[in-house]
């Protein structure tokens, strides 16, 4: 394929994912570019050499490292692009991240002095003009979705106090609401009301009686800029819009919903420069440091003395209290169970941790066992149908992966992973005979991905199950076996993005109401199963996470429980509410005396995963909700947000490493965002701006 060739192809391609949008544009001209560099050449042969020559003559003309990346995307999007019509080709993309991605500094962000906005704004004589920047200051628009905003867009609030309210199409064409306070539609309707009649249905319209460009927006603001002697951009407008509800302590989540941003480390780099927390801390701390002029005695080496400038009690750090009190080791005697010895002596401020009773632990993968568990060698024999070449491999991948899981969590692993690896190889072997790793098409992986589509398997199953297989194939190339490179660029299933699966406020009161009845008076068998039900619902925990917890991670006085090694390894607190620390202890004092020290048993063995979803269905069928332990834990993150806690505090609850996935667990109401807003936009002090020409109001006599 030649290079024209290769260019028509790119061009219908991005043609066809995003027309509409400015992307195909910039990622043509990158393609260009490179080409220009390296020098015209048919495609499949460029090398990575050929980038490493296209990213030293971007830095040598001073590019950002922002600019450099987005057209190594560009590159790398180009080269899929190419190999998608070659599936069976094995040739490998030239554009490598890890040897030619630039790494961008971390930059403050780029909004604008209050003062400088008012000044701007001062310089705005056209009631147009004075409406859509502001847009941009107050409520955070991109000067693309200004010019794009429509008449049909704008809702009149119910009160003249009211906020109206504003539907804005991002980036990506994802819509979302925002609002305008009484002062900025204001600006907006002294506009609509000398606006010229037109049959454009859009809300800014030019001379021409036509809506307005991007490009003539940012050369309005360029003016006005010149005549205020100001240098300003309209990103920076939204920055400041951004960094000014910040300042007033909106939650960081809302004010990405506000902004349209998918994840909120992308809103972190708007209110990077907004920290009140930071610069009140900062102020009390120098407040009490010594200084020359306070007089302060100097030392015998002439060196005033160290003054700790925040104490652990002045930093709101709560002072460390031990899990395994002895009130709670009072509760476990209670329970039937020997108490624990006293912890090893710890070093001076360290956190005290329970002493548990030992748990089973798996062997290093260097050293196993001459025989392998029942519910590994139970797994294993799923996988004797298979080749030889891929059973020995299998196995040996099987074997690794059973010393990474829990030692309780291991056998209903393997069992799904063997089943899994099982399906998938004996359906790839019936399609194609392979007699090696090298025999394996990437048109095969593709085959079999349709096959499953038709097949109504859901998308995420899809995209779990090539995930699977992936690790497989990257374990084998590991190993140095055959394994071609483009089986890697097989595409996975676009996944959906559903809002997350918690349950409504009514929902949510009419199965806790359900539970509490059915489980009501002194049976043991009820009053775990409310104690469990509660420890869901107010802790959000994994169902993994609440069968796993044992007598010496509770405790109660302290109102709080330990995680041990979580999802991802890591081991964290959550705390009780008084209700639950009264279902617990309940649940305590009538819980059989066990050498098991499971905090949940069932008949003498502890309780299963199964058994809880069964019981929850039931009490769902009951009242009519459809519930999951999922569900539990995504409704107790929605409730906590849209009560005001922090997105931080309950990624920390939950266990999450990031806050992106946080996200996917909590959704803000909309009702929410707007009662954020309206108390933040209510406290900035520039929110009436000074008087234009257009809304200055006449003098009478």
């Amino acid at each position: 394929m030649d290079y024209e060739t290769a260019l028509q192809r790119f061009t219908a391609y991005l043609a066809r994912r995003a027309s509409d949008r400015s992307t195909p544009g910039h990622y043509l001209s990158d393609i260009r570019l490179f080409f220009a560099c390296v020098g015209i050449k048919a495609p499949l042969t460029v090398t990575a050499r050929d980038v490493d020559q296209f990213v030293a003559a971007q830095r040598e003309q001073g590019l950002s490292a922002a600019t450099i990346n987005r057209r190594l995307a560009a590159l790398r999007v180009f080269f899929e692009c190419l190999a998608a019509e070659l599936p069976d080709q094995p040739w490998p993309n030239p554009v490598h991240w890890r040897r030619h991605g630039a790494r961008p500094g971390l930059r403050l962000p780029r909004d604008a002095a209050d003062a400088a906005v008012a000044q701007l704004f001062a310089a705005i004589p056209d009631p147009r003009d004075t409406a859509l920047f502001g847009l941009m200051v107050g409520a955070g628009l991109r000067v693309g979705e200004v010019a794009t905003l429509r008449l049909a867009d704008l809702t009149a609030p119910a009160q003249p106090t009211a906020l109206a309210r504003l539907r804005v199409c991002g980036k990506g064409r994802k819509e979302r609401l925002v609002w305008l306070t009484p002062t900025y539609y204001a600006q907006v309707t002294a506009w609509l009301a000398v606006r010229p009649s037109s049959s454009s249905a859009y809300l800014f319209l030019g001379q021409r009686g036509q809506g307005l460009s991007v490009d003539g927006i940012q050369a309005r603001l360029a003016h006005y800029c010149g005549v205020a002697g100001l240098t300003l951009t309209c990103h920076q407008l939204r920055h400041t819009f951004a960094r000014r509800l910040a300042e007033q302590q909106m939650p960081i989540e809302g004010i990405a919903k506000l902004l349209g941003h998918a994840q909120v480390t992308t809103t972190e780099r708007y209110t990077a420069g907004a920290d009140p927390d930071l610069r009140a801390a900062f102020e009390r701390a120098m407040a009490q440091a010594p200084t020359a002029s306070a007089g302060a005695p100097p030392t015998a080496a002439g060196v005033a003395p160290t003054v700790p400038l925040a104490s652990p009690a002045a930093a709101g750090v709560a002072p460390t209290v031990p899990l395994a009190s002895p009130a709670a080791a009072g509760t476990t005697a209670a329970a039937g169970i020997a108490p624990a010895p006293p912890p090893r002596p710890q070093a001076p401020g360290a956190a005290v941790v329970p002493a548990a009773q030992p748990r089973a632990s798996a062997p290093p993968p260097q050293s196993p066992t001459p025989a392998d568990p029942p519910a590994l060698t139970a797994g294993l024999r799923r996988l004797a149908a298979l080749p030889a070449w891929l059973r020995d491999v299998l196995t040996v991948y099987v074997r690794r992966q059973w010393f990474t899981w829990k030692p309780h969590l291991a056998a209903e692993h393997v069992a799904r992973l063997t089943r899994q690896l099982g399906r998938l190889w004996t359906w790839l072997l019936a399609y194609r005979p392979l007699n090696g790793w090298a025999d394996l098409q990437r048109s095969d992986l593709e085959a079999w991905l349709t096959a499953r589509q038709t097949a109504g398997i859901a998308i995420a199953t899809q995209r779990h199950e090539l995930t699977t297989l992936l690790t497989v194939l990257h374990f084998a190339a590991d190993q140095d076996l055959p394994v071609a490179a483009n089986l890697f660029r097989i595409a996975y299933p676009a996944a959906p993005a559903p809002l997350p699966r918690h349950l409504s406020e009514a929902e949510a009161d009419r199965l806790a109401a359900t539970v509490l009845t059915q489980t009501a008076g002194d049976r043991p068998t009820a009053c775990q199963e409310q104690a469990w039900f509660l420890t869901l619902t107010h802790t959000g925990l994994r169902v993994n996470e609440l069968l796993d917890l044992r007598l010496s991670d509770l405790d109660l006085p302290g109102r709080r429980l330990l995680i041990r090694q979580a999802k991802n390894g890591a081991d964290r607190l959550v705390y009780l509410t008084p209700l639950v620390v009264t279902a617990l202890q309940r649940h305590l004092a009538l819980r059989p005396a066990s050498a098991d020290d499971h905090l949940w048993q069932q008949a003498g063995q502890p309780l299963t995963a199964n058994q809880v979803r069964y019981r929850l269905r039931g009490w769902g069928q009951a009242c009519g909700v459809a519930v999951s332990p999922h569900r539990l834990r995504h409704t107790f993150a929605t409730r906590l947000i849209n009560h005001g806690l922090p997105l931080e505090a309950v990624r920390k609850l939950l266990g999450h490493t990031t806050l992106h996935m946080t996200q996917h667990y909590a959704r803000l109401y909309d009702t929410t965002v707007q009662r954020q807003f309206e108390a933040a936009m209510t406290e900035i002090a520039a929110l009436a701006l000074p008087t234009t020409a257009a809304t200055r109001p006449l003098v009478t006599t």
